[in-house]
Order: structure tokens, then C-alpha cells, then sequence
């Protein structure tokens, strides 16, 4: 008689081993490789007798303390804070096993002073200098792009068709990191039918990424729009059935009798890092922009619609609604606005700016070159000069500088207020009549 099968497996000690190895992100794994030989080339070159697996921890705090202070680029330059924040946690996790923590224990008390006065020390002397964030794609160049993909729905140009499923995939999604998307699969994409018997686009749930691993993950973001469904779901179907990857190579000179359009190979992270600049570059934008920018214009987006950051971060996979703060910047189009508030001088502003007064008083304060109409000013509009000597101290609601300015057929009224009596003078009064 044969034994019953048997219900649970055996695994070995290497399995185990191997599962907690490949939980580890690959960019991860890259930065403690490329760190732990940085500390062996530093370690040769000062002739130290130091081991991170078998030494005390009182040594190992000993060589930290002069390891931050002495470490050097190649070139002889300074690590940044963010490389050397990369490196503690390098070093880190090369000590996990030891169950040591170079943060909280005692041992290494003083080498965290060692390090955070490096720190502020460097940021005195201007050697850290402020992060330089991305910046969203301007208003101008976005119209552009859109110009460039209108003939999507026609177009039997492999490279571009991917190049917009690319776009509207990661600005919808807010996506980032070619390692993400590398690993994207035509299955991740699902088609999700509406009331109104039309369909959207979700990310599915098992997507997993570093940014999204969360159960309200189906929540963050949607494509609605009906020519870009109609478009993902045409490339889809011209993808090569021999790979599972969402992005794939395109081949050259196809037409709409062929059933693919794409080869058996995965675009590489590096063409992936790229999409943005070529498209950008394709659509003749006013500057090249890189992968990341597309991400930042997605939360910008989102900002000027008031979006909350809380709904924002579901949809960007940021942790802490904190790190969105430093999406908070003005565009070229607002800086160019507020810049222009303080000084009209052109027809077209002076009209634009009369059209926004809804029956309110105007003072002219002073000049600039500038021409009114009779269209410029509406006939229930009076303009109050601010010259007079009992005025002297108007209260403008709205500022219009017209140096040497010529007025056509506009009527001025003018209102000359009197000053308020002061309270001082009303309590006299009142004191001799009782």
C-alpha cells in the first residue's frame, strides 16, 4: 500500500536564504555591492585591520568615526547627504545579522555626533546644496505633445503608438522608475467596464511595486478618456503574443493588415529612461525632458485641481504626505502672471484686467505708456484720481500705471472724498455739550 501524499513540503536552508536574498529590490542589491567595495578600497588604503562581519562593535564604531570624514569620490570631491545617507544604510544591512544598530545603540553614540556635525558643517561651507527637484512640463510644451499624439488613433507608427501608451500609462498612473515599468506585463492593465457601457483603465491588484503595496491599490488612478482606452487596447493587441512585457521593441514599416506590430523583446531599462526626452524631442518642446518630469507634472495636475495630498499620495505611492510638499512650486505661467500684475502696460492687459472688475472703482496712481479705449473701461466703471489734497491717502482696489498714457473718448469722474474727522475731536465736542 502506498503512503498518502504528502500535504507539506520540505524547503532547505539555501531556499530560505534565497527567498529573503531576492525580496531585496535589484537597485538595492546594486548599492550595497558598489558600497562594500568602496569600504574595501578605503580599508586597503588606510591599511586598516577592520572586518564588518567578524569585528567588535566597538572597533567597527571606532572606523566609522573617521570613515564618513575621510571617504572621498575618484575625482577627490565629497559625497553628497543623500549618498552617504545610502551608504549608513549599506552598512546597515551589512550588519543585520549582528543585530546591531548603528543609529540607537550606545556603542555608536559617537559617531552619530561625528556624522551630523559632518553634516552641518558641509551645508555652512555651501558644499550641500539645496535638491533640485524636477520640474512639471510647462503649459506651452504640453499642447505640444498633445499636438504631436493627435493622429494617434490613425497612425501605424509602431514607435509612436508605444511611445503614447508609455505617456499616458505613467502620467495617469504616476509612475516612476524604469525599473517598474521594465517589469510591467499586458495583464497589469485592466479593462474595467462602466454603467454607461463604456470601459476604463486600472492598474490590477497583484501589480506590485515599491511605490504601490497596498490593499487600496486599485484606487490609484484611472484612465477614463475614450480615445486613449481605444488606443491602449489597439497597441495590446499588436503586441508580440511570445512575451508577457507591457513594453516591447517596435518593428519598422508596419500597416494596419499586419496582427503585430512589435518583436519578442522587452524595451531595456535605459530605452525606457529615455521615452520622455524622445517624445519631448519628437513634439519639438522648448527643452528636453527627462522620465521624472512626467511625474511631477502628474501631481501638479492634481494639485491645481485641489486634490487633496492624502488622495494625491494614493495615487503617487508616496509614504509620507510630507514628501508632496516639495511638488509646491510655481509653474513659468504663474510666476510670468504675478510678475505682470505689478506693472500693466498694454492694451490687451488693461482690457483683461477691466474685464475682471465687476463695477468696482479704479484709482490711477501713477503712469506708464498705455492706451484706453472707450472699450477698455466699462460706462458704469468711475475712475477716482488720488491726486486730491483732502484724498491724499486713497484706498485702490485695483492699481493701473499709465505714464504718459492716451485715454479715447473715456469719460473721468471725479470724487473728491473728505477726510474722516478724528475720534479726538468728536469726544471734545461731546465733552462741552454735557
Amino acid at each position: 500500500m502506498e503512503p498518502p501524499p504528502k500535504r507539506f513540503c520540505s524547503s532547505t536552508v539555501e531556499e530560505r536564504e534565497k527567498l529573503v536574498k531576492d525580496a531585496v529590490p535589484k537597485k538595492t542589491r546594486e548599492a550595497d555591492k558598489f558600497w562594500a567595495s568602496v569600504i574595501a578600497e578605503f580599508i586597503r588604503e588606510k591599511k586598516y585591520n577592520i572586518d564588518l562581519e567578524t569585528s567588535s562593535v566597538e572597533d567597527i564604531a571606532k572606523f566609522l568615526e573617521s570613515f564618513f570624514v575621510d571617504l572621498r569620490k575618484k575625482d577627490g570631491s565629497t559625497y553628497k547627504q543623500n549618498s552617504l545617507s545610502a551608504c549608513r544604510a549599506a552598512i546597515q544591512r551589512m550588519l543585520t545579522n549582528r543585530n546591531v544598530n548603528l543609529m540607537k545603540d550606545s556603542q555608536f553614540a559617537n559617531y552619530n555626533r561625528i556624522y551630523k556635525s559632518l553634516i552641518k558643517q558641509r551645508r555652512r561651507d555651501g558644499d550641500e546644496q539645496q535638491v533640485q527637484h524636477h520640474e512639471p512640463i510647462n503649459s506651452s510644451d504640453w499642447d505640444l505633445i498633445q499636438t504631436f499624439f493627435e493622429d494617434i488613433s490613425t497612425t501605424t507608427d509602431a514607435v509612436k503608438l508605444s511611445q503614447y501608451v508609455w505617456f499616458q500609462v505613467t502620467v495617469h498612473f504616476c509612475l516612476r522608475g524604469g525599473e517598474i515599468q521594465t517589469q510591467m506585463r499586458k495583464q497589469d492593465l485592466d479593462f474595467v467596464p462602466t454603467g454607461d457601457g463604456s470601459q476604463i483603465i486600472k492598474l490590477s491588484r497583484d501589480f506590485m511595486s515599491k511605490n504601490h503595496q497596498t490593499s487600496a491599490f486599485s484606487t490609484s488612478g484611472c484612465i477614463t478618456d475614450s480615445v486613449q482606452v481605444s488606443a491602449i487596447r489597439k497597441y495590446l493587441n499588436k503586441l508580440n503574443d511570445g512575451v508577457d512585457r507591457l513594453f516591447q521593441r517596435a518593428v519598422m514599416n508596419v500597416n494596419d493588415s499586419m496582427t503585430c506590430w512589435y518583436m519578442k523583446s522587452p524595451l531595456s531599462h535605459n530605452l525606457l529612461g529615455t521615452m520622455l526626452r524622445k517624445i519631448s524631442e519628437a513634439a519639438q518642446c522648448s527643452r528636453s525632458y527627462t522620465n521624472h518630469c512626467l511625474r511631477a507634472t502628474s501631481i501638479n495636475h492634481m494639485k491645481q485641481q485641489g486634490v487633496e495630498d492624502r488622495k494625491i499620495a494614493t495615487v503617487s505611492g508616496h509614504k509620507s504626505i510630507d514628501s508632496l510638499k516639495a511638488y509646491d512650486r510655481t509653474t513659468e505661467e504663474e510666476a510670468v502672471k504675478m510678475s505682470a500684475a505689478y506693472d500693466r502696460t498694454t492694451e490687451e492687459e488693461a482690457v483683461k484686467m477691466s474685464a475682471a472688475i465687476d463695477k468696482k472703482p479704479v484709482s490711477v496712481l501713477s503712469s506708464s505708456s498705455a492706451v484706453c479705449n472707450d472699450s477698455s473701461v466699462s460706462p458704469n466703471h468711475s475712475v477716482v484720481s488720488g491726486s486730491g489734497k483732502e484724498n491724499s491717502s486713497p484706498l485702490p482696489e485695483v492699481m493701473l500705471n499709465a505714464n504718459g498714457a492716451v485715454f479715447n473718448n473715456v469719460t473721468f469722474h471725479t470724487v473728491v472724498q473728505k477726510p474722516k474727522k478724528r475720534l479726538s475731536l468728536k469726544l471734545k465736542k461731546r465733552e462741552k455739550s454735557i
